[in-house]
């Protein structure tokens, strides 16, 4: 059994895995997990006895939390959500018809619906709740800001007058400080890797371990 929940807003989707167990104390909780992340403050609900229970509604009402209950026997008045349950259960069948996993199936088909343009909005549901879009495969092909910027910020640290420009080699024997507990202030070690312009990683035969070691 799942619940599914939907941003009206944002078309952001939720789909939380209840098991076997759909009573008013477990959505109740599950809810107190999404009111952390997202604050809403209108609750659209079928009227299952999970969501018409006392239990419930005073959840709701300790929370300030508008809540308002679909036609009876009529749950396309809540179409955004009834949609979204017919996409899902088709495109996760089809996935695990592949030989998919159930909780696979799930993640791939959240991820796909988050990522891509909404007809409604024009904007991707990950765009529209947190004004970014999702890093997917195809990101591997554009260039990387975000890459270029943080290479730029190191040679400009290295070229910054007044700073001391050490060099070393992979396989080199340096004196570093080990601010491990019961250290020495002062251990031998050997350059083990150069992760960037001014940081390696080396290798101290005392602590038998990997550190990583600023050089400016």
């Amino acid at each position: 059994m799942f619940m599914i929940v939907v941003d009206a807003h944002t078309k952001w989707p939720e789909i939380i895995d209840m098991g076997s167990n759909t009573q008013a104390g477990k959505v109740v909780i599950e809810f107190r997990k999404l009111f952390a992340r997202f604050g809403p403050r209108h609750v659209v609900t079928d009227n299952g006895r999970q969501y018409t229970s006392s239990e419930f509604r005073e959840f709701l009402a300790r929370h300030g939390i508008k809540q308002t209950f679909t036609a009876p026997y009529h749950s396309a008045t809540n179409g955004a959500v009834e949609n979204f349950v017919g996409t899902f259960k088709n495109k996760v069948t089809k996935i695990t018809k592949e030989g998919k996993s159930l909780e696979y199936a799930v993640n791939l088909f959240l991820f796909d619906y988050r990522s891509k343009e909404h007809c409604t909005t024009k904007r991707s549901p990950a765009w529209m709740m947190f004004k970014r879009e999702l890093r997917t495969r195809f990101d591997l092909l554009k260039p990387s800001v975000r890459d270029d910027v943080e290479k730029n910020v190191q040679v400009q640290i290295v070229a910054t007058d007044g700073k001391r420009r050490a060099s070393v080699e992979v396989g080199d024997a340096v004196m570093v400080d080990d601010h491990t507990v019961r250290s020495e202030k002062r251990v031998k070690a050997k350059v083990a890797k150069q992760l960037s312009t001014v940081t390696y990683e080396k290798f101290s035969p005392n602590c038998k371990r990997l550190l990583l070691w600023n050089v400016y």
